[in-house]
């Protein structure tokens, strides 16, 4: 009897699961901080749902905390958005430098 070749669903839910177990010690890493950004902005005056949202639209886990500080100081939308937008440079800035690491092209879809 001939065992059949894993199937590529298969394949693909390893590939998961071995990157879940090696992302869990950031995930512990990262509770810390969401807590901490969650009472700061809470007492800033945040609606849950307001915190929830930035927490799930905004990338940098820092542009969330100057984003508060801001709102806490009285700034306009535009100023925020602003500020945000250049923390997140950065993120350029890293992600070139390891498309020449990788040797592989940006892409902006694969």
């Amino acid at each position: 009897m001939m065992t059949e070749p894993p199937r590529k669903e298969d394949e693909h839910a390893a590939i998961v699961r071995d990157g879940a177990k090696a992302a869990w010690p950031i995930c512990l890493g990262y509770l810390p901080i969401g807590l901490a950004f969650g009472v700061i902005a809470g007492k800033a005056g945040l609606t849950p749902l307001e915190i929830g949202l930035m927490s799930l639209l905004v990338f940098a886990g820092s542009a969330q905390f100057i984003a508060v500080s801001m709102l806490t100081g009285g700034a306009g939308l535009i100023p925020i958005v602003m500020t945000t937008f250049v923390v997140n440079l950065r993120h350029l800035l890293m992600s070139s430098s390891l498309s020449v690491a990788t040797g592989s092209p940006m892409r902006v879809l694969p």
